[in-house]
């Protein structure tokens, strides 16, 4: 029997520390323990694209917190809390805790917004097996697609008789790779060339689709041998179609560049933005050439790079590009290999590439 009274004793206790009792008219009633709420404290994100930051999110309950990403190709989030912004846009992340014999569930949804100030550019156009290199429909195609700049390369064309030329876009100095055509490039006049080639591209066909649909020219001087007449025309066709501000004019030696430089300066008082592609050889002494050039911008061949370099170019102040350096696959807009612009941080492990973070880096 006084077993039997303990143990009822024990239930007894044990029903009284789970219930509530309240007076009513009608008596003492018993009602059901009430969980706690539970609070997450948690804002919402800008994060760079690229970027991997911790939400730091909270529950004031000290439980364990899930997470999941609504669009993870925007930014992924793991189980730690830590996000990472993988291409410009918004997303939600949704904060979960599921509670416990004393706290109720909670949940909380912020918004990620991965900002980018990286900038796409499409090299040669938007090329692909079906379409052509350097063409009008690469470049309209990287219009389409929202590219921020397109990069063609450019040749003067052979003179007629009359004195007459053109600037013709083509990457290599004959048409054999992209038209299995041997001649060399300055040995066809534009007419000789459209008639050849019916898909040929000219300087002032590109600048008008970079115009129609914002994209920045980046402009290579391919042809080592222009004349000082085609630089000029190269300038005053930037000028005409209102892009010589926005455009940067490129080479691998700086003749064809100091050319546009001084004749834009002394005619439309527009100073150019110019860039000095250096491939792997002295990277130090071409870099300090184009430093006394009054060149701030260089593009060194990938395999060319190291903190070194990265080193000397921020000491003076000159923003490093790098060539042959590609995003990742898969996204959606941009949805061939890609060159990522402005960070160097996947590959070599550099927090800023040069001094200026919008600058474009370029692929060849």
């Amino acid at each position: 029997m006084k077993a039997f009274r303990r143990v009822s004793l024990i239930m007894i206790i044990t029903v009284m520390a789970f219930t509530v009792f309240s007076y009513t008219e009608e008596g003492f009633s018993v009602h059901a323990a009430t969980k706690k709420s539970q609070s997450i404290t948690a804002g919402n994100k800008t994060i760079e694209e690229g970027s991997v930051v911790k939400l730091g999110a909270k529950a004031s309950s000290n439980l364990k917190l899930t997470y999941r990403s609504a669009n993870p190709k925007t930014a992924s989030i793991d189980k730690n809390g830590n996000i990472k912004g993988l291409r410009r846009g918004k997303t939600t992340i949704t904060i979960s805790q599921a509670g416990n014999s004393k706290y109720k569930p909670v949940t909380k949804t912020i918004t990620v917004t991965v900002k980018t100030t990286l900038k796409y550019v499409a090299h040669r156009g938007y090329h692909n097996s079906r379409i052509r290199e350097n063409t009008k429909a690469a470049f309209i195609a990287a219009g389409q697609r929202r590219f921020w700049g397109a990069e063609c390369d450019i040749y003067e064309t052979k003179h007629t008789r009359t004195g007459s030329f053109d600037i013709v876009i083509h990457h290599d100095d004959n048409f054999k790779r992209i038209y299995n055509n041997s001649t060399r490039v300055r040995k066809l006049t534009a007419n000789q060339m459209r008639s050849k080639f019916p898909d040929i591209t000219f300087f002032g066909e590109y600048l008008d689709i970079c115009r129609k649909y914002k994209m920045v020219p980046i402009v290579e001087y391919k042809d080592e041998n222009m004349s000082p007449a085609a630089v000029r025309r190269s300038v005053d066709l930037l000028y005409q179609k209102g892009l010589l501000k926005s455009a940067y004019i490129q080479s691998f030696n700086v003749r064809e560049m100091s050319i546009a430089y001084k004749y834009s300066v002394s005619k439309y008082k527009i100073a150019p933005k110019r860039i000095y592609l250096i491939t792997t050889g002295n990277i130090h002494s071409d870099i300090d050439k184009a430093y006394r050039s009054g060149i701030r911008y260089v593009s060194i061949k990938k395999t060319g790079i190291s903190k070194a370099v990265y080193n000397h170019c921020s000491r003076l102040n000159m923003t490093m590009a790098s060539w042959t350096f590609y995003a990742n696959k898969g996204n959606k807009v941009f949805n061939e290999d890609k060159v990522k612009l402005g960070y160097f941080v996947k590959h070599y492990n550099i927090k800023m590439a040069g001094v200026d973070g919008s600058f474009p880096r370029i692929s060849y």
